[in-house]
């Protein structure tokens, strides 16, 4: 089912247009009259098809996701149509203007939340810790992790009934809370299950196995909740980056002396292309775009940066070393700098 939009839209994105900005889209397809892709506003999953678009029979754009339920309502076709085009601004759905995702939240699943509250802060002797210090190197010894990550215990998460389900040989699940600003409540989380060893397990969906799942029903706000790896100082602006463990690797390469973080937030996307938006940049001030070693990651950053420039916003670009990213990054340079033991 699809929900055309009658009010606003028109005016602010056409037909034509969203079809430029869908081309340019990783994983998207046109099928016929319709473009195809993976939902871009909750957890991206490579090679689903769950979200589409095509010209409207009384509007210009309609478009249905089965991601988040089939038909969309108001606020989630606005939520949708931005995480594609951009923001819309106040006046493309007069109607929410004034609380543009109280309708959203309201009928926002629990589950992150519950598996969330179910979580504790991550203690150096917990197999997460070992995982992110040891086999990983975003962390050192005796860091303390910032509060949007926790340890869930495998039997905690199993009890606050964790989608995708935890596997049966995890110790427990790292949890990496997504929030905009000011949020209290967790809406969103990803979470990655870790062994009594400190290995990270893969866990199995309806039709792939992912070593990062979103909990099920999380949703991104169009891209405005991400993951928080330092505050920064008001008015520093913000680096983003395509995850939670390179937000993590940000904060270790600073402290290795590798990058100077100048005071800015680190923020952590739920994945590159559809995380890099001006919606995640919320941080006033400039912005760092810190993108992959890889096509894609670099495609991301470019498109990011043409409307951070035609916002008037001042940014900059880092990339990683080809073929790496921020993660591999921060363990190579721990080995090199510190001595840190390979895994």
């Amino acid at each position: 089912m699809a929900f055309e939009q009658r009010s606003g839209v028109r005016e602010a994105v056409g037909w034509a247009a969203l079809e430029q900005h869908l081309r340019a889209r990783p994983r998207w397809r046109r099928i016929g009259r319709e473009w195809h892709g993976p939902c871009p506003v909750r957890s991206v999953d490579a090679g689903k098809d769950t979200c589409w678009f095509r010209p409207g029979s009384r509007t210009p754009v309609a478009a249905g996701c089965r991601r988040c339920g089939g038909r969309l309502s108001r606020a989630a076709f606005r939520a949708h149509l931005e995480a594609v085009a951009g923001d819309l601004g106040s006046s493309a759905v007069p109607s929410v203007a004034a609380a543009p995702h109280i309708a959203e939240e309201r009928r926002i699943d629990p589950l992150p939340g519950r598996v969330w509250a179910a979580g504790l802060p991550v203690a150096g002797d917990s197999p997460g810790f070992r995982y992110l210090c040891e086999r990983r190197g975003v962390i050192a010894p005796g860091d303390v992790l910032p509060a949007s990550v926790r340890w869930v215990p495998a039997c905690a998460a199993r009890a606050a009934g964790c989608l995708p389900r935890v596997p049966a040989e995890a110790a427990g699940i790292l949890a990496y809370r997504f929030a905009g600003p000011g949020e209290a409540d967790t809406w969103a989380i990803q979470f990655e299950a870790v062994d009594g060893s400190g290995r990270r397990i893969a866990c199995r969906t309806r039709s792939a196995v992912v070593k990062r799942p979103s909990a099920w029903g999380s949703s991104l706000a169009a891209g405005r909740r991400v993951f928080q790896a330092a505050p920064g100082a008001p008015g520093c602006g913000c680096w983003l980056v395509e995850g939670p463990l390179d937000a993590l690797a940000l904060v270790r390469l600073d402290a290795l002396g590798v990058i100077a973080l100048e005071g800015a937030a680190v923020f952590g996307v739920a994945g590159a292309p559809g995380g890099f938006t001006p919606r995640a940049c919320w941080a006033p001030g400039p912005v760092r775009v810190a993108s992959d070693g890889d096509e894609a990651g670099l495609e991301a950053a470019a498109r990011l940066c043409l409307c951070l420039e035609d916002a008037g916003r001042a940014y900059t670009v880092r990339r990683a070393p080809r073929g790496l990213d921020w993660s591999d990054l921060a363990r190579e340079s721990a080995v090199e700098r510190e001595g840190i033991r390979e895994h």
